[in-house]
């Protein structure tokens, strides 16, 4: 059942990053949602569930994003990754810190990412004229992470309670 209802916020969470949230974007930059709760649930949720959905988030955005078709799966998987071999799987609790680090290191990830992209793919351009909408957009993600934070923790003190209720069946 908690498999289900993670997969329905995963969707609508992506879908609400992509179509919604593009309307009312702080500094014209739309937050990237998915990355925040791929993140949190790399960490406390164990098996194969928090990449199987960080792949669903990924394959969502990909679909309706400019960038070439993987870019964003495989930065989600690659951020779900790195959560799962810094931290043992099932952790209890998540610090503001923790969650800061990987949060901010998937947006530098991204940022790089783009630049790559740009890059190799032969549009002349200057990495520094990137510079300042890659801050604008760190610093607005920033402060979504932020706000979201506090409702994921909350989220996932339900989860465990209700999956201890299930337990006592």
């Amino acid at each position: 059942m908690i498999y289900f209802l993670n997969i329905f916020i995963t969707i609508i969470l992506s879908i609400l990053s992509l179509t919604f949230l593009n309307n009312i974007a702080l500094f014209n930059v739309t937050p990237i949602l998915p990355l925040f709760y791929v993140t949190s649930l790399t960490y406390f949720r164990k098996g194969f569930e928090p990449i199987l959905l960080s792949v669903l988030a990924g394959l969502i955005y990909d679909f309706f994003s400019a960038t070439p078709f993987g870019f964003y799966l495989i930065l989600f998987l690659a951020i779900a990754s790195l959560v799962r071999i810094f931290y043992q799987e099932g952790m209890k609790e998540m610090t503001l810190i923790g969650y800061f680090s990987f949060v901010s290191f998937g947006l530098l990830a991204m940022f790089l990412g783009q630049v790559a992209v740009l890059f190799f793919g032969d549009v002349a351009f200057k990495p520094l004229s990137l510079l300042v909408p890659f801050v604008k957009t760190f610093f607005v993600n920033m402060l979504w992470a932020l706000l979201l934070y506090f409702a994921i923790i909350w989220y996932f003190e339900k989860v465990k309670v209700l999956e201890n209720k299930l337990k006592l069946r």
